[in-house]
């Protein structure tokens, strides 16, 4: 997901996605599914999104199993029913997967760069 603070087109449209990333969230938490979820900004981590092949369209979803090294995107619509659909298939080991083999990162830049 991409936020430009300067234009409130923007940060309209993030607060939206953040609020269905709410929802799936507690929807997710209520079926009992066993997902961690992670909220990367696009703008500053096109190494990750090249890495996975995502769409520069966004925002974008991404399912990793780090124990088998795969990984599978979402294509559907972003509204909570479709990614709902698609966390509960992926449950049940359905959908097309995809392996990688080295270990994405992070990047750590700027004033994101903490100190400890």
């Amino acid at each position: 997901m991409i936020v430009e603070p300067e234009f409130e087109e923007s940060v309209k449209q993030h607060q939206e996605e953040i609020k269905i990333l709410q929802e799936v969230k507690k929807a997710a938490h209520d079926k009992k599914f066993a997902y961690r979820f992670l909220w990367i900004d696009a703008l500053k981590e096109r190494d990750l999104m090249n890495f996975f092949s995502l769409s520069d369209q966004t925002p974008s979803l991404l399912m990793i199993s780090p124990s088998k090294k795969v990984y599978r995107p979402f294509t559907g619509a972003y509204e909570t029913p479709s990614i709902l659909e698609f966390l509960d298939e992926t449950s049940k080991a359905k959908g097309r997967y995809f392996k990688y083999t080295t270990e994405p990162t992070l990047s750590v830049t700027g004033s994101d760069q903490k100190s400890e």
